[in-house]
């Protein structure tokens, strides 16, 4: 059981993207891009599932990511929710999708059960190297701006 914890948040979206195939395929609802940006990064999740696990990982960050920002669907009829101003749909506004932004913390509440080795695409992603950082503090204490 274990060993499948940290792929629930994948599971579940493509589930959900398996069930819009059908819909499409039986109604006469249409993909958009969205739809079609989410397919290509279930597709890359599903084939790298038998290559490269940190790879279906990123894959799976990638779509829920997109997801939460309403760039990539993942079902037949897209909800989402505007939040900021804008007049003639001309402004600034963040358009979020709940169901993908509840997957996103369920994906980030599995980091700690996956190991290591899975892990390091995200560290190195979301770090900065210590020469880096004592470069830039060296800097700061000089007065170099």
């Amino acid at each position: 059981m274990k060993k499948i914890v940290p792929y629930i948040p994948f599971i579940i979206i493509t589930g959900l993207m398996m069930y819009s195939l059908y819909t499409v395929g039986t109604s006469n609802i249409i993909f958009s891009y969205e739809h079609y940006i989410a397919l290509v990064l279930m597709l890359v999740g599903v084939i790298s599932l038998w290559y490269n696990l940190s790879v279906n990982m990123l894959a799976t960050f990638f779509a829920l990511l997109l997801g939460t920002f309403s760039q990539a669907a993942f079902t037949p009829i897209i909800t989402r929710y505007r939040f900021g101003f804008s007049v003639e749909n001309k402004g600034l506004d963040i358009a979020i999708q709940p169901y993908c932004l509840f997957l996103m913390m369920l994906f980030f509440s599995q980091v700690s059960t996956i190991p290591v080795s899975m892990r390091k695409p995200f560290i190195c992603a979301f770090t900065v190297s210590p020469p880096m950082s004592e470069t830039v503090t060296s800097l700061i204490s000089v007065g170099v701006r």
